[in-house]
């Protein structure tokens, strides 16, 4: 019977072209960063992982806030614990994927 069926969750829309613009407009300070970055040191993701969580968390803020939200508060956690705010990202780690797996839900993926 139709009542007796698991109710399905919406699918995400994807994110349109236009919200996908205006979040470049938004991003284009963290994203210019990690793209000089990346120029400066080819090959060496470490160098630049710091800005792709950071591109992914500015993205994240629209389309995924309460990820985003999770990992502002482990980053803030963090950071208060350590001394280096590297150390915080490399231990919220769980979370940027949290946010990316979000973000490519909804067809959008800064970092491609």
């Amino acid at each position: 019977m139709w009542w007796s069926k698991k109710p399905q969750p919406p699918a995400s829309e994807p994110v349109s072209k236009a919200e996908q613009k205006r979040l470049k407009k938004k991003c284009v300070a963290p994203l210019k960063a990690l793209q000089s970055c990346k120029r400066a040191n080819p090959g060496l993701p470490l160098a630049y992982a710091r800005l792709e969580s950071r591109v992914t968390e500015c993205y994240a803020e629209v389309i995924a806030p309460q990820q985003a939200l999770a990992f502002k508060e482990c980053y803030l956690q963090k950071t208060e614990e350590q001394e280096h705010p590297d150390y915080a990202a490399n231990d919220c780690q769980m979370y940027v994927a949290a946010m990316q797996n979000a973000l490519k839900e909804r067809g959008c993926d800064p970092l491609q």
